[in-house]
Parts: C-alpha cells; sequence; structure tokens
C-alpha cells in the first residue's frame, strides 16, 4: 500500500497533506514525476548511468513509471536489466526519503547501491 501526506492527514497521523520536499500539493504523481526534488535527483542517476555505460538515454514519464526503455542496440542486454533495477531502486529511496523527510542524495544512493 502506498501511504500519501494526504492520507496520513485523514487520518491524523501527519498535520500537512503537502508535499515534504518542496511543499507542493502531495500526490503518488507528484512524488514520481513532478517533485522538483524527484525530478532532479532521476536526473543526476540517469546521467550516471549514462557516464558508465557512455550514452545519452533520458526518461519520459512513461519510462520512468512503467519502465519499458528503448536503449540503444549498441549496449549489451544486461544494460536493460541494470537500468531496470537503477531505477526502481531510485523509486524506492525517493519514496523512503519522503517519509524521513530527508532529501533523496545522489552521492548517499550511489553508496547505498555499493553497499
Amino acid at each position: 500500500m502506498v501511504s500519501l501526506f494526504k492520507e496520513l492527514k485523514r487520518f491524523k497521523i501527519k498535520n500537512e497533506d503537502v508535499c515534504s520536499q518542496c511543499r507542493c500539493a502531495d500526490s503518488l504523481e507528484h512524488t514520481c514525476l513532478d517533485c522538483p526534488v524527484s525530478v532532479k535527483f532521476y536526473e543526476e542517476i540517469i546521467s550516471w548511468f549514462n557516464q558508465k555505460k557512455k550514452t545519452k538515454k533520458t526518461l519520459s514519464n512513461d519510462e520512468l513509471l512503467f519502465q519499458n526503455y528503448e536503449l540503444p542496440s549498441s549496449l549489451p542486454p544486461h544494460s536493460r536489466r541494470q537500468l531496470n533495477l537503477l531505477v526502481l531502486l531510485a523509486k524506492k529511496y525517493v519514496y523512503a526519503c519522503k517519509f524521513t523527510d530527508a532529501r533523496p542524495d545522489y552521492s548517499q544512493f550511489k553508496f547505498y547501491l555499493i553497499v
């Protein structure tokens, strides 16, 4: 079950129903796609992937949500699995940060991947 601040406010667990990162109205779409803090974090992660794989992949909102990527044929098949796992872990990390009132941090996330 995905909890949002608006539901937590309704059940009187939280006092506010706004995004803890940017103070905009909270929603699942906002957390995953629209929050400027999340968007910047995803851009940093994809930039890191591109640097490692020597490619220039960008992710649309649909690709980010559904993980249905078109990757260059020059990349080996396991790169698609790596990107899938990277995006899945990044989304989990962003969601966890939201509920601990921490900002998603690219360096911390990379450390989390290595450990």
